[in-house]
């Protein structure tokens, strides 16, 4: 049997059924059910068959439909809903109910009664369900999710409201029963109501708002006159989504006790809609960032690929051209430079091609092993040697008076300048400024050496007139500038202006075979100063084999400048011969075991020497080795050599590893 509607007039009754086709209900002659009576339309109402059931719609009747009570524009009807119109009563029984032949006017159920959904209601939800598992779109799911819940309970105005990331709530969707969005929506629902569910965690449903005490005393219940509203928490997999919020402002009791199952299990499931998206969304955007973070790492190594490959060949190129430099003549003398290491001899060919240009040079290495010798090298074979070449220590010089001292400044300029004086700058004018530790530059005196180095301009101190200079600069440091750099000790631009042609000193312990030529070099220099001083009498100095193996193996934290202080110590301590015991304790205490370094055998001073050398060299490294647990590269940064040159070490010295 099909529903019916049971007609209830002047005293009779009877039903009509409704079928595939709307039944119109009026007092017009179209109408399929004609009621008579003050103030029916026409065609007053219209009850169809809809996907979600049987549904009840206002044709704009002049007094309005009634159901239950309540004026309604349109509704979705159940079964012992009572439609009033005119003086006609006529009540809507499902095809169940029909079927039994029950009388809905008598067995309404009660309005605060939950009961258990009907199967009519439980296909039209799954019906609904179906429709949000099938749809991708985040928006689209949106406004699909209001539709729905305003279909299936039948409001006349759905909010969604869901909970951001940073704890605030967001109006996602406003819609219509016709579809459409709900124009200014944070101002279209009740606070008080929303607060009330977010505090219990509870679906909160009122028949009218008006008249609730839970509601009562707000502002937004009053000044929206709200009637029925349902109001259901979001929840999914123990996280509270937000908000689902229906309401009908014309019409009491559109929401019942016995819809609250259905439309919970309707909010479970959009709940569960929505976090699945969310988290594909995630993925989704994870799977990017993997995909873009891959791309990049590969464009990474690629371009890694193409330095590493770049600094390879010109690597190759530096080895041949060294190689090739080796094998040529110097091109200017370097007398007052001792040493014929291949370590020294590399660094003498780099100053060659140096010293022909004006650019600035900066000559990096530790204390003591020359640096200021470089520097007049290349001041005394360059184009620029008539003119003056001017040393100073920046780190000797008072920080209060280095700008007087590198620009000058006029008579009055502060207290004691009684005349007007040069600086090194204007001294050097044509030749070379060395700056020795120009690390130790203040900040604010990096700013002006920049400026005068950019515009070959200066000022003296209280001057107003530049001054145009034409110098050479040649800096040299033991320090780490880009360390310093990196660390704001040291401005970038004027380490980059300085840093053009860079010349690198090897420490002494990376040159031990110029040690007995340096050696030598000192005695001749002190016998010389004897001679000088009228002493003629005094013999020349001589050091046994023993003391100069000693001096060979020596590492030399102070280099040529220390060695040289060494031998002065030892010719003033001894008679004619340096013997060991004159050595200071730290060097006497250096033993070399298995090395013998007597003359015995006929062999010459330099094969002792190297064989001293060699064997400290052998030690050292393979103590390094076993220390670093064999990390080459951390070998080579305890020894202070290049990753090349600790390989190229263990092979000439056959170091193995225990057990290989």
């Amino acid at each position: 049997m099909m529903a019916r509607l049971l007609v209830e007039q002047g005293g009779t009754t009877r039903y009509v059924e409704l079928g595939d086709r709307p039944l119109r209900v009026g007092a017009g002659a179209a109408c399929e059910l004609l009621v008579e009576g003050a103030g029916v339309s026409k065609e007053h109402f219209l009850v169809e068959r809809s996907p979600t059931g049987w549904r009840l719609k206002d044709n704009g009747s002049k007094v309005g439909t009634r159901v239950n009570g309540s004026l309604i524009a349109a509704r979705r009807l159940r079964n012992g809903d009572r439609i009033e119109v005119g003086d006609v009563v006529l009540t809507f029984q499902d095809a169940k109910s029909a079927a039994a032949g029950a009388r809905a006017a008598k067995r309404m159920p009660a309005v605060e009664t939950p009961a258990r959904p009907p199967a009519e209601d439980v296909r039209r939800l799954k019906t609904t369900l179906r429709a949000l598992a099938v749809e991708t779109d985040h928006r689209k799911l949106l406004a699909l999710i209001v539709d729905q819940v305003i279909s299936l309970m039948e409001a006349e105005r759905g909010f969604l409201i869901l909970r951001g990331a940073s704890g605030r709530y967001e109006m996602v969707s406003a819609r219509t029963h016709d579809a459409e969005n709900v124009r200014r929506p944070g101002l279209k629902i009740s606070r008080a109501v929303a607060e009330e569910v977010a505090r219990t965690g509870k679906p909160l449903l009122t028949t009218n708002a008006q008249a609730d005490a839970r509601l009562r005393g707000s502002s937004s219940v009053d000044g929206m006159k709200l009637r029925s509203v349902l109001c259901l928490p979001l929840n999914a997999r123990g996280r509270f989504l937000g908000f689902l919020y229906l309401d009908h402002r014309f019409a009491d009791g559109v929401f019942r006790s016995d819809d609250l199952e259905l439309v919970e299990a309707f909010a479970d499931q959009a709940a569960v809609a929505l976090e699945d998206q969310r988290v594909l969304a995630e993925l989704r955007e994870k799977t990017e960032e993997l995909a873009h973070s891959k791309e990049r790492v590969e464009e990474l190594n690629r371009l890694l690929e193409e330095k590493v490959d770049r600094q390879r060949r010109e690597l190759d190129e530096v080895r041949t051209l060294l190689r090739d430099q080796s094998d040529r003549p110097l091109k200017y003398a370097y007398d007052e430079i001792v040493g014929s290491s291949p370590a020294l001899q590399s660094v003498l060919h780099l100053v060659d091609s140096v010293t022909d240009t004006s650019v600035p040079v900066l000559v990096l290495g530790e204390s003591g092993t020359g640096k200021e010798l470089i520097a007049r090298a290349i001041h005394r074979n360059g184009a620029r040697s008539a003119a003056r070449f001017v040393t100073e220590n920046c780190a000797a010089i008072p920080a209060n008076l280095l700008e007087s001292v590198l620009f000058g400044h006029v008579k009055g300029a502060f207290t004691g300048a009684d005349r007007d004086r040069e600086g090194l700058f204007e001294l050097a004018d044509g030749g070379t400024l060395f700056l020795d530790e120009v690390g130790e530059l203040p900040l604010e005196m990096q700013v002006k050496f920049l400026r005068v180095l950019e515009s070959g301009e200066l000022r003296r101190v209280g001057g107003k007139d530049t001054r145009r200079v034409d110098v050479r600069i040649i800096s040299a440091t033991n320090r780490d500038l880009k360390r310093m750099v990196a660390e704001g000790g040291f401005r970038e631009d004027l380490f980059y202006r300085i840093n053009v042609l860079k010349v690198r000193l090897p420490a002494l312990r990376e040159r031990r075979e110029d040690v007995p030529e340096l050696v030598a070099h000192f005695l001749s220099e002190q016998s010389g100063a004897s001679e000088t001083s009228g002493d003629f009498g005094a013999e020349e100095k001589t050091i046994t084999d023993e003391a100069l193996a000693l001096l060979t193996a020596h590492d030399w934290p102070g280099n040529i400048r220390q060695l040289r202080n060494e031998i002065l110590r030892a010719v003033v301590l001894s008679e004619n011969v340096i013997l060991p015991e004159l050595l200071s304790e730290d060097i006497r205490n250096r033993s070399l075991p298995g090395v013998e370094t007597s003359l015995g055998g006929g062999r010459a001073l330099k094969t002792i020497v190297q064989e001293a050398v060699d064997a400290l060299e052998r030690r050292l490294v393979d103590e390094a080795l076993r220390e670093c647990g064999w990390r080459k590269i951390d070998a080579a940064r305890l020894l202070q050599v290049s990753r090349p040159t600790l390989d190229a070490k263990i092979k000439r010295h056959r170091i193995r590893r225990a057990g290989e």
